[in-house]
C-alpha cells in the first residue's frame, strides 16, 4: 500500500486518482453497511410473513376447527413476526391490513417507513411496501 501511494514513477504521475478511487471505495462500503442490513431484515420479513399465510390447514387442522385462523388470529402473529425481525410498525391500524374477503384467502398489505442516520445529509427516510397473499393451493393436497 505504501509503495502504492508513495512510490516513484516519474515526475508526472499524479496520486489523486487512487486517492479519489479509495475515497468513493470507503463511501460505498460505509453505504452498504448501513442500508444493506436493513434491506435484509425487511426480505426476511417478506419471506416468514408468505410461510405464515400459506397455512397448510390440513397440518394444522385442530387450530382451524377451533377458528384460530381469521383476520384479528392472523393479524396478531404477523405483528408478533414484526416485532421478532424488528419492523417498525407503530400504528398497525394504519401502517397494517389484514384481509379475509368471504373467507377465502388472506390478503396482507403493510406500509412503513424506516429511518437511517446518514452524516452530512441527515436523517434518510426509506419506504417500504409490503403486499402479501396467500396461495390459493396452500394446505391443499395435490
Amino acid at each position: 500500500m505504501r509503495r502504492l501511494l508513495f512510490g516513484q514513477r516519474g515526475a508526472a504521475e499524479s496520486k489523486a486518482p487512487i486517492i479519489i478511487t479509495l475515497i468513493v471505495i470507503g463511501i460505498l462500503v460505509f453505504l452498504a453497511y448501513k442500508f444493506v442490513p436493513i434491506k435484509w431484515r425487511n426480505m426476511k420479513f417478506t419471506d416468514e410473513l408468505q410461510d405464515l399465510l400459506n397455512i397448510n390447514y390440513s397440518r394444522d387442522y385442530k387450530e382451524a376447527a377451533r377458528g384460530a385462523f381469521n383476520e384479528y388470529t392472523m393479524r396478531e402473529k404477523i405483528l408478533n413476526l414484526a416485532k421478532q425481525h424488528q419492523i417498525p410498525i407503530k400504528d398497525p391500524d394504519r401502517q397494517m391490513a389484514v384481509e379475509w374477503p368471504e373467507r377465502r384467502i388472506f390478503t396482507v398489505t403493510i406500509d412503513y417507513e424506516e429511518v437511517i442516520d446518514l452524516p452530512l445529509y441527515g436523517p434518510y427516510v426509506w419506504p417500504f411496501h409490503i403486499y402479501a397473499e396467500q396461495d390459493p393451493h396452500s394446505g391443499k393436497g395435490v
